[in-house]
């Protein structure tokens, strides 16, 4: 992790994980995270979507930083019709999310990743997602929401997928329905107002608004011992 990052991070009271995974590996490498803080879905990332008809068969949407991604796609493209572009803001971001039958989720490095923001707009704008394999825990369910692939396995699923129509449609819908329902923006707000509130009481009281040894705003965690900072 960048030390401007670090240097950030370490003067925050309070830091959130933007899901369950990355929350894992901050508990594993020591640090204290409050909980997690997920998306909230707004209609704003898809109700100015221009319908349009697949015209390509693969599409990713992101930076190719690593030679890992640019490896990978590079075999995409050299296999299938491709969008001409990787990057894309506005209505050109919402063109390319719309305009390929499926769009790729790709890790920079050769190990599990979830890129939280790629598969909020992805599902959002009910696209068929195909990622390389996911770290745990996860929300998402491979094989109900989105569709994994290894490296070594991603040209074959793709090919075999082009040709499922049902079964993209199916799950793109089921990953488009699980992230409206449980990702809204109420949630988000829910889970930020307790941590706020905590805050604003420790200050109040001339405390550092720091989290308590053992205590958490993950849902559910410390339940058993009436430390659930949510409750």
């Amino acid at each position: 992790m960048h030390k401007v990052w670090l240097s950030f991070l370490a003067d925050c009271h309070l830091v959130f994980e933007c899901h369950e995974a990355r929350h894992a590996e901050a508990m594993a490498r020591g640090d204290r995270p409050a909980g997690v803080l997920p998306f909230g879905y707004s209609p704003h990332w898809d109700q100015n979507a221009v319908p349009v008809k697949p015209r390509y068969d693969v599409a990713f949407l992101g930076r190719l930083l690593t030679d890992h991604r640019q490896e990978l796609w590079d075999a995409v493209r050299a296999r299938f019709k491709t969008y001409p572009r990787t990057e894309a803001w506005g209505r050109r971001r919402e063109r390319l999310l719309r305009s390929a039958r499926i769009q790729l989720s790709l890790s920079r490095i050769e190990r599990p990743q979830l890129s939280g923001h790629r598969f909020a707009l992805a599902l959002a704008n009910r696209c068929f997602l195909m990622s390389e394999p996911l770290p745990k825990p996860c929300p998402f369910r491979a094989g109900v929401h989105y569709v994994e692939a290894t490296t070594a396995s991603l040209i074959d699923t793709i090919g075999r997928f082009l040709e499922r129509d049902e079964e993209r449609l199916q799950i793109a819908t089921a990953g488009h329905d699980f992230f409206r329902q449980n990702f809204r923006l109420d949630h988000f707000v829910k889970r930020l107002l307790p941590a706020l509130d905590f805050a604003m009481e420790a200050i109040g009281e001339g405390r550092e608004p720091g989290l308590p040894e053992g205590e958490s705003f993950m849902e559910g965690e410390n339940e058993a011992n009436g430390q659930n900072l949510l409750a």
